[in-house]
């Protein structure tokens, strides 16, 4: 629900500052638990960019030249992933538990991600797949990856025989013939396949302007333009093809139906895309419909700062549509995001940009960097910039240098963490998911 804008002071049990995945499942946890919440949404972040799949864990000895069957066991992909990095999220929650700790993860990990999936299921957003197995997908540079989750209007696996990639003419996107040559020709150094052949087909467009994806994807959305796509698609795919692949433009309403087809019967399915695509817009959509429905305020605007506190948080402001609101609330979760999201800032030195929280790489507090120094030589190379952020304790509450809690009614989730890099690892929605269910877990705890 939205806030009322005649109210200058409000108070919540549970206050979520950022909207993306990691926020978004805090909030849903916290609600849950009968709290009342709040999520406090400045703007579109990294969650609403994402193409369509969700990563829980690559391998961290994969690499480029490898086949990817020997990488597809994501249980074996974590064990992996806390030996190497004590400090990932899931080596820092793993510890709440006497279990093994890739046991221990997978278990977190399938609750997790089992609730979300309901709570989206519940406004018709469907996630297929399976924590436990990576699967191939294609994507827009015409290269595969593995991952785990995707929507269900995505295409997994290899395309069957008899498929073609659908182009768009004055779409801004890559070229059909480009994207089917380079599958083709990638699914057999992939071990995915022997050679299969992937057409490519041309559509016309209306009028002469450039589109982009999101823009095709809104004007598709309107009352009768998909009936009108579909139709157009299937006098070109006629009887010849039984797949097409097309862009991340399918919109909502159309993307879970249980037979996502042309009236010909052709098949419909998406490639994983760039940002900012259909996909991504579409689970921000499907995160707000649940928020609505779980009873989740939501209010559209900037935490300016905290009043008071040294131990525990209190009263903020909110820059509301031009107006300063009081929002009170028992606890607080972090999930502003890093870069993108704005979470983390990085001038002379790193900072988290709200509370001023010390900024972690590998458990050691960053101070003045050159950021050079965290940048790979290759735009391949991990990067490990993208690997900083705050250090929490097993209940997910921000440690300053001494490794102390800093405030007791303070959790922290998603892409603000360090000890992750989302670039390389991948395993970035599914950190997101895992560590917002646990940080709106302990709101209440």
């Amino acid at each position: 629900m939205p806030v009322n804008p005649n109210e200058s002071a409000i108070k919540f049990d549970v206050a979520v500052i950022g909207n993306g995945m990691a926020g978004a499942t805090a909030a849903l946890t916290a609600a849950e638990d009968g709290e009342k919440v709040a999520i406090i949404d400045k703007g579109a972040g990294a969650t609403s960019m994402s193409g369509g799949t969700i990563d829980i864990c690559a391998a961290p000895s994969a690499g480029p030249r490898f086949k990817w069957h020997k990488f597809t066991d994501v249980k074996s992909n974590i064990s992996e992933t806390i030996i190497k990095y004590p400090h990932h999220p899931y080596s820092v929650l793993s510890t709440r538990s006497a279990k093994n700790p890739a046991d221990a993860a997978m278990g977190m990990i399938e609750e997790a991600v089992s609730f979300l999936k309901s709570r989206l299921n519940d406004v018709g957003f469907i996630l297929t797949g399976d924590v436990f197995e990576q699967v191939p997908v294609p994507t827009s540079l015409g290269t595969w990856k593995l991952t785990s989750l995707v929507q269900s209007c995505l295409q997994k696996n290899a395309p069957p025989t008899g498929s073609a990639v659908l182009g768009i003419k004055n779409l801004s996107f890559p070229d059909s013939g480009f994207l089917a040559g380079m599958m083709e020709m990638t699914l057999e150094t992939k071990g995915l396949g022997k050679g299969e052949m992937i057409d490519s087909i041309e559509m016309e467009f209306i009028g002469e302007r450039i589109w982009t994806v999101p823009e095709l994807f809104e004007h598709l959305s309107r009352p009768g333009n998909w009936e009108k796509f579909t139709g157009a698609a299937d006098e070109i795919a006629g009887e010849r093809y039984s797949t097409l692949l097309v862009p991340p433009i399918v919109p909502y309403d159309a993307a879970f139906s249980a037979d996502l087809r042309l009236p010909g019967g052709a098949a419909l399915r998406e490639i994983a895309g760039l940002p900012v695509n259909g996909a991504g817009l579409r689970l921000k959509k499907a995160l707000d419909k649940s928020l609505k429905k779980a009873g989740v305020t939501q209010i559209e605007g900037q935490v300016l700062r905290f009043d008071g506190g040294k131990a525990e948080l209190g009263k903020s402001t909110v820059s509301v549509d031009g107006k300063e609101i009081t929002v009170e609330a028992d606890s607080w979760v972090l999930a502003s995001g890093k870069f993108i999201g704005g979470g983390l800032q990085k001038g002379e030195e790193f900072r988290e940009s709200l509370l001023g929280l010390p900024v972690f790489y590998e458990g050691v507090p960053l101070k003045k960097i050159w950021t050079k120094k965290l940048l790979g030589r290759s735009v391949l190379d991990r990067h490990d910039v993208f690997s900083v952020g705050l250090l929490t304790d097993s209940a997910l509450r921000p440690l300053d240098a001494d490794g102390r809690v800093i405030y007791r009614n303070l959790f922290a989730a998603g892409a603000v963490l360090g000890g992750y890099n989302y670039h390389s690892d991948g395993c970035g929605l599914g950190v997101c998911i895992l560590t917002g269910r646990m940080a709106g877990k302990e709101t209440s705890a």
